[in-house]
């Protein structure tokens, strides 16, 4: 029962961190902007820059943009100091600035002959409506972006509503915006039962191991104390994720989201984990702030044999041992500001 309870315990923790990751995107401009990749170590990261014309942004609020600002620096140069000037949104700033340091971290996966800087964070909040958001520079400034908030980039007659001229007419569209993502994620475990270094090695040196090699069947003895294969397994889980938004009242979207995942174990698929987990998060007026409600549900999932007696049996009757499952579903409610 304690493990149990502890297994429980550990699953909401686990939901309730997940759950209060944002959704957000890469924000990407409609024109302008060259693209740069930086690599540090075996990632790389596709930055925008801010010089020959800047960027531009077409885009709806409410919302939040987040990330970072790096300077291209000359070869030798410690620090540098660089100004971003911003338009297109009410509310924001005109100018950022920021003071840069040499890093040894990144570099130009193109080899130029350039120093970049260590990374500034830049947030700005923007508010409800339809924009068209500048950012440029001249002193070598670049940019990674994402977005919390409406789809981007915005559909052509929206972003023409930003311009002076006279948009043209918007076609008749559906008022929902889908959004769907698949994964496939693959695992080594050496343990998958998390047994101790005593248990595996019982298991090791017992007759469990070598009866699967000779007869390529599970074992089944009678103290019944092991169900495996092996105690170390590959495990494949594929992940679906679709979102729908749309905005049934005036407070704000709407977004409908929902999420499966499978996680198969090739040789032991007694230890298989189904997962579904479903989302509605409202945004409410004012900038980034929204109410989410979700449920995840995992069917019947194997964690190991456990000993067990009925009450009405002698107490000096050895234990059997069982198979201990347990099924769970956890509700979580999250406000965001």
């Amino acid at each position: 029962m304690f493990d149990r309870m502890r297994i429980l315990g550990l699953s909401a923790l686990f939901l309730l961190s997940a759950a209060a990751t944002s959704f957000a995107f890469d924000l990407v401009p409609s024109k302008s902007g060259k693209a740069v990749v930086l690599v540090r170590g075996e990632s790389e990261k596709n930055y925008f820059t801010l010089s020959k014309g800047g960027l531009t942004i077409p885009l709806e609020g409410p919302g939040e943009i987040s990330g970072w600002v790096k300077m291209s620096m000359a070869p030798g140069k410690e620090t540098g100091k660089g100004l971003i000037e911003v338009s297109g949104v009410p509310g924001l700033p005109k100018t950022l600035a920021y003071d840069f340091k040499a890093s040894t971290k990144d570099s130009f996966k193109d080899g130029r002959n350039r120093i970049v800087s260590g990374g500034k964070k830049i947030t700005l909040s923007v508010p409800a409506g339809t924009h068209h958001l500048k950012l440029k520079s001249d002193t070598g400034l670049l940019v990674l972006l994402d977005y919390d908030g409406p789809p981007q980039p915005l559909p052509k007659e929206r972003r023409d509503a930003t311009r002076t001229k006279k948009p043209k007419k918007a076609k008749k569209k559906s008022g929902w915006t889908l959004k769907k993502n698949f994964s496939l994620n693959l695992n080594y475990d050496d343990n998958i039962i998390h047994y101790s270094d005593d248990l595996m090695q019982e298991y090791t040196d017992g007759p469990y191991l070598e009866w699967y090699v000779d007869t390529g069947e599970v074992p089944d003895f009678e103290d019944g104390k092991y169900r495996l294969k092996s105690l170390d397994d590959l495990i494949v889980t594929p992940t679906l994720d679709l979102e729908a938004r749309r905005k049934f009242f005036s407070l704000g979207e709407t977004r409908l989201r929902a999420k499966y995942s499978y996680s198969r174990y090739l040789n032991n698929p007694i230890k298989d984990v189904k997962g579904l987990t479903l989302y509605i998060r409202q945004y409410l007026p004012g900038s980034g702030q929204s109410i989410e409600l979700s449920y995840k549900f995992t069917p019947e999932k194997y964690i190991r044999e456990l000993t067990d007696r009925d009450p009405y049996e002698p107490s000096d009757d050895p234990r059997p041992w069982v198979g201990f499952r347990f099924a769970s579903n956890d509700f979580t409610l999250n406000y965001r500001h």
